[in-house]
């Protein structure tokens, strides 16, 4: 059996081979032949947006007067029409009026990893032509257990699948489709170069030595490594510093917080008022801490938005002035009746509930999703950075290109929002269920 340093240093040798597949092709000078000059306003092209942080990006860019129009990109489904997908989407997140009141979007199904984007000739031609900025959203559907994997059709393997039993090669069709929008980019004939920015995450220096991770490029994949999808978001932020540093390219990633695995099963109702994480809150009994670097989804992506202006290479998304975890979730506590522990007696629980070969695994799932992020959460170094009072990534950059990010925080009536949506949809009890619950866990 391999040592640990042999198996890195595989591990490491299997990132810089994807990534060399991916860039050594890439042209070493700016490919497009400007003709013409930019029209005032910005044309966006973005990804993702029936999923939750999508919707939230769609509807500021519909309110922003500085977006003149919008290419919405999505993966075709064969049981549901995009429209009927999108408007639903948005109208369970609370922020179908924004959309509807500024009706400047086309929606297109597409296959990023496809030529062409899976799009017709003069579709492709039309958007390459005009658009201005690049936001690809690369959050997407979560994923977790080797029994979800191998369930997984093609229309999800072209999806950046939060998916911890999914290896590095899983992601090859992301890894393309990320190519294929930079030689779109690449290939515009505007004097003024198409910017990309791309949703990158936290995991990516998730085992970063030091207690906050710095705004910058990262050549070293070692804290990345372990899933294939913080691997694979290494390699595509190294495929867009590649294309940068080649071709002059602006091009920004934007590591957001771990708590950016919120997903809207998890907790529908207004989720213009959720937050940006919500997996780890989802039994507040087992998850107080130190501090909670969450931002409210709407307000995040509003941030993220603005950031499409901003000329630096890396910036991180997550909140600057956190929230105490013990009194927010002292919130929780006091509403659900049930107690605060420490974060490694929790995690301790939590192995032992999935351990428990009485309750069917699909069950253990649907009751406490929280067990589908035990790999992920025995991979962080939580004492270090969150007992200590460190939210993992510094934001300073992030503060000084979006000032009002400092200014969103979650507050009393945030939570009590997200505990009265949880509960209109089912997925907390009301107040007379809640100790058969607490008796069951």
């Amino acid at each position: 059996m391999a040592s640990p340093d042999a198996r890195l240093k595989n591990q490491t040798q299997h990132l810089f081979d994807t990534l060399a597949r991916y860039t050594t092709t890439i042209p070493r000078k700016h490919s497009g032949v400007p003709v013409r000059n930019r029209m005032p306003g910005d044309i966006v092209l973005v990804t993702g947006t029936t999923g939750s942080f999508g919707c939230n990006i769609l509807a500021q860019l519909c309110l922003d007067p500085d977006v003149k129009w919008i290419y919405a990109l999505n993966r075709a489904s064969p049981r549901v029409d995009l429209t009927e997908r999108q408007v639903t989407a948005l109208k369970q997140r609370g922020v179908l009026d924004d959309c509807l009141r500024y009706p400047k979007y086309q929606l297109l199904e597409a296959d990023l990893s496809q030529t062409l984007l899976g799009l017709s000739t003069e579709l492709y031609t039309e958007i390459q032509n005009n658009v201005t900025h690049i936001i690809h959203n690369g959050t997407q559907k979560l994923m977790f257990t080797s029994e979800s994997a191998t369930n997984l059709n093609r229309a999800l393997d072209v999806a950046w699948t939060v998916n911890l039993a999914k290896p590095l090669d899983k992601f090859e069709d992301c890894l393309q489709g990320l190519r294929n929008l930079i030689d779109l980019a690449l290939h515009s004939p505007q004097i003024t170069r198409t910017k990309i920015l791309f949703v990158s995450t936290m995991s990516v220096v998730r085992k970063y030595p030091e207690l906050s991770a710095p705004e910058e490029h990262f050549w070293d994949p070692s804290p990345s490594i372990g899933f294939g999808y913080s691997e694979s978001k290494w390699v595509a932020e190294q495929m867009l510093h590649h294309a940068n540093q080649s071709t002059g390219l602006p091009v920004t990633s934007v590591r957001v917080s771990w708590s950016s695995l919120w997903r809207p099963k998890r907790a529908l109702g207004n989720q213009r008022h959720m937050a940006l994480g919500g997996e780890i809150s989802a039994r507040a009994e087992m998850s107080p801490g130190r501090i909670a670097p969450w931002v409210p989804t709407y307000e995040a992506a509003s941030v993220l938005c603005a950031m499409r202006h901003s000329n630096e290479p890396i910036l991180h998304l997550e909140d600057p002035n956190p929230t105490r975890w013990d009194e927010m979730f002292g919130i929780f506590a006091k509403e659900l009746n049930v107690p605060l522990i420490p974060f490694e007696d929790w995690l301790s629980l939590l192995r032992d509930y999935a351990a428990d070969t009485c309750i069917p695994k699909a069950e253990q799932r649907k009751r406490n999703p929280a067990v589908n992020l035990i790999p992920y959460l025995s991979g962080m170094d939580f004492r270090t950075y969150i007992s200590q009072g460190h939210s993992g990534l510094d934001t300073t950059k992030a503060v000084q290109e979006v000032p009002r990010l400092k200014d969103v925080q979650i507050s009393k009536e945030l939570v009590m929002k997200w505990i009265k949506g949880w509960r209109e949809v089912g997925f907390l009890p009301r107040q007379e269920a809640l100790g058969i619950l607490h008796s069951k866990l």
